[in-house]
C-alpha cells in the first residue's frame, strides 16, 4: 500500500515537508506475512521567497490557501516514490478528494507516467486509483489585490516565468523584454547555469531547493525496485504555483511549445508522449484544475502557439547575447550536481582533475585551450552525444552556416558517425523519437531539407553518415504538397492555446 501520512509548512524556516509510506506485503519460506515499511520525507525550501504579508497573516482564508497548495503539492510529489513499487492499494491520510479532482490526479498519474510503465514493461490497468469522499475541504480560495495587504508592491499584473538554461525560456525572457512587461524568473534547485544565462538578461532568479528523501536515492540503485522517467514538469510547475501564490503573482508563463503535443511512440492502444506534462492537453487541464480548485492564479504556455522552427528563428534573432552561456543539453543536470557542486568541498578535488583528464583524452574534437581544468568542466554545456543536442544542431544548422552551429556546440555533429541512428529517430526514420524533448518529426525533416539544399559538395563529402540515403527516405515527405508547411499561415500556427489575448498581441507581433 502507497501512503499519503502527512504535510507540514514552518513559517519561520519557510519550510515545507512531505511524508509518504510503503507498506509491503509478501509471503515468506514458511508460508508466513512478512511486512516492510518504507518511510519517506521530502523538503522543499521556500526560504528566498518573498512572502506576502496575507499569504501568512494566520488568517482563515490564509489558511485554507495554504492547505490548498500544499495538498496540491504532496499530490504531485508522490511519483518519484510510488514508482518504485507500484502499488495497488493507495491510502490518503493528508485531506480528502473529491471525484472529479481524484479524476484529475488518476489522469495526471498514468499519462505521466506511461513512458515509466513502457520502460518497465508495466501493465497499469487497475493501478493508481485514488479514493475519493463526497465532501473535501479542498476547495478554491479567492485572493484579492489590494496594496495595503501586502508587504511589498502588489505582484497583480506580474509575470512568473518557470526557467530553465534552454532556448524556449531565453526566447519567453526576449519577448517579455522588448515589451517592458514586469517579470520574475523562478527554478527548482539553484544551477549556475541558469543564473549565467538570467545575469545576460541583467535578471536574477527566485529558486526553491527540493531535497529528496535520502533512502529514495539508495532504492533507487537497488534491482530490487523501479525506475525511469517520472513527469517532472508536472512538479516544477506546481511549485511555480506556490511561489506565484505566495508572492502575489497572477500569471504563471511557461516556454512550451505546440510541438510538445507530439507523442513518441504509440504502444498497443497508448500513444506515449515524453513530454506530456508539457502539451497542451495537460496545460487545459492543469490550469482548469488551479482555477476551479484552488485559487485564481492564470497558468498558460506563451509560446504554445509557435513550434521549435519558429522559436529557433527568433532565438538566434534575439538572443544572441547569451550563445556563450545557454545550453539545450540536459546533461547539465548530471554535470552540476556531480562535478560543480563537489568542486567546493576539497576532499574531492583529486577526483575531479581525474574525471576532466578522462573527459580531455574522450574529446576527439578541439576543445578552446583553457588553462584550468576547472573552467574546462564549467565550459562543458553541450555533451555533443544525445538526442537533445543533436535535435539543436539540425535546427541551428538550418537557420544559419553549420561552421556558425559548430561554434556554439564547439562540435560538428554531423562528422559523428554515432550519431547516424539518433538523426534517424529524430526524422521518424525508426518508427520512436527518443524519449526526449525534441521537436515533431516534421520539424526535423523540414530542417534537414534547408540543411541538405544549402550544403556545399565539400561539406557533403565531409558527413560521416549517408546522406543522400538519408534525403532519398524524405523526398517522399517533401514532395507531399497536402503536408502542412512548419511555418504557414497564422492561423495554422494559432491553433489550440491558453494564451490570454493581450499577450496573444505579442505574438502577432514576432511572427
Amino acid at each position: 500500500m502507497f501512503i499519503f501520512e502527512k504535510y507540514s509548512f514552518d513559517k519561520n524556516t519557510k519550510i515545507a515537508k512531505f511524508f509518504y509510506k510503503i507498506e509491503k506485503k509478501s509471503i515468506n519460506e514458511k508460508n508466513q506475512i512478512d511486512k516492510k515499511i518504507y518511510d519517506f520525507v521530502e523538503e522543499l525550501d521556500f526560504s528566498k521567497i518573498n512572502f506576502s504579508k496575507k499569504f501568512l497573516d494566520w488568517s482563515k482564508e490564509s489558511e485554507k490557501l495554504l492547505n490548498n497548495l500544499l495538498f496540491f503539492l504532496h499530490l504531485i510529489l508522490w511519483s518519484s516514490y510510488y514508482k518504485l513499487t507500484c502499488e495497488k492499494w493507495i491510502k490518503i491520510k493528508s485531506w480528502t478528494l473529491k471525484k472529479s479532482q481524484s479524476h484529475f490526479f488518476e489522469r495526471l498519474y498514468k499519462k505521466g507516467l506511461w513512458e515509466f510503465f513502457y520502460e518497465n514493461q508495466i501493465d497499469f490497468r487497475g493501478l493508481v486509483s485514488l479514493p475519493y469522499n463526497k465532501f473535501t475541504d479542498f476547495k478554491k480560495v479567492e485572493r484579492n489585490y489590494k496594496k495595503d495587504e501586502v508587504n511589498c508592491d502588489t505582484r497583480k499584473d506580474k509575470i512568473l516565468v518557470p526557467f530553465w538554461w534552454w532556448k524556449d525560456s531565453s526566447v519567453l525572457i526576449a519577448l517579455l523584454e522588448e515589451e517592458g512587461l514586469d517579470f520574475e524568473l523562478f527554478t527548482l534547485w539553484d544551477y549556475k547555469i541558469c543564473n549565467d544565462v538570467a545575469e545576460k538578461f541583467g535578471k536574477k532568479i527566485i529558486s526553491v531547493k527540493r531535497k529528496l528523501s535520502p533512502n529514495l536515492i539508495e532504492l533507487n540503485k537497488s534491482e530490487k525496485f523501479l525506475n525511469w522517467h517520472v513527469p517532472i514538469s508536472s512538479i516544477y510547475w506546481a511549485v511555480a504555483l506556490f511561489v506565484a501564490a505566495a508572492w502575489d503573482f497572477n500569471y504563471i508563463a511557461l516556454a512550451n511549445e505546440n510541438s510538445a503535443n507530439e507523442p513518441n511512440i504509440k504502444w498497443n492502444w497508448m500513444e506515449i508522449n515524453h513530454q506530456w506534462t508539457k502539451s497542451i492537453e495537460f496545460e487545459d487541464r492543469f490550469s482548469e484544475f488551479i482555477e476551479n480548485n484552488i485559487t485564481n492564479i492564470k497558468y498558460f504556455s506563451f509560446l504554445r502557439p509557435f513550434n521549435e522552427e519558429k522559436i529557433t528563428e527568433l532565438f538566434l534573432e534575439k538572443c544572441e547575447k547569451i550563445f556563450d552561456v545557454f545550453s539545450s543539453c540536459n546533461k547539465n543536470f548530471v554535470q552540476e550536481k556531480n562535478l560543480f557542486n563537489q568542486e567546493k568541498d576539497e576532499k574531492n578535488i583529486d577526483k575531479i582533475k581525474k574525471i576532466a583528464d578522462e573527459e580531455n583524452k574522450k574529446t576527439k574534437y578541439n576543445w578552446p585551450k583553457l588553462v584550468k581544468w576547472e573552467k574546462k568542466i564549467k565550459e562543458k554545456k553541450w555533451c555533443c552525444n544525445c538526442p537533445k543536442c543533436a535535435f539543436v544542431f539540425v535546427m541551428f544548422a538550418s537557420k544559419m552556416w553549420i561552421e556558425k552551429t559548430e561554434k556554439i556546440l564547439w562540435k560538428n555533429l554531423f562528422l559523428d558517425k554515432n550519431l547516424e541512428k539518433t538523426f534517424l529517430e529524430l526524422a521518424w526514420f525508426w518508427e520512436k523519437k527518443p524519449f526526449e524533448c525534441v521537436g515533431t518529426f516534421n520539424e526535423v525533416q523540414d530542417a534537414f531539407r534547408e540543411i541538405l539544399k544549402n550544403l556545399s559538395a565539400d561539406e557533403k563529402k565531409n558527413i560521416s553518415w549517408d546522406w543522400k540515403n538519408f534525403l532519398n527516405k524524405i523526398k517522399n515527405f517533401l514532395e507531399d504538397e497536402n503536408n502542412e508547411k512548419i511555418l504557414g499561415k497564422w492561423e495554422k500556427i494559432f491553433w489550440e492555446n491558453l494564451v490570454p489575448e493581450k499577450f496573444l498581441k505579442i505574438l502577432k507581433k514576432n511572427f
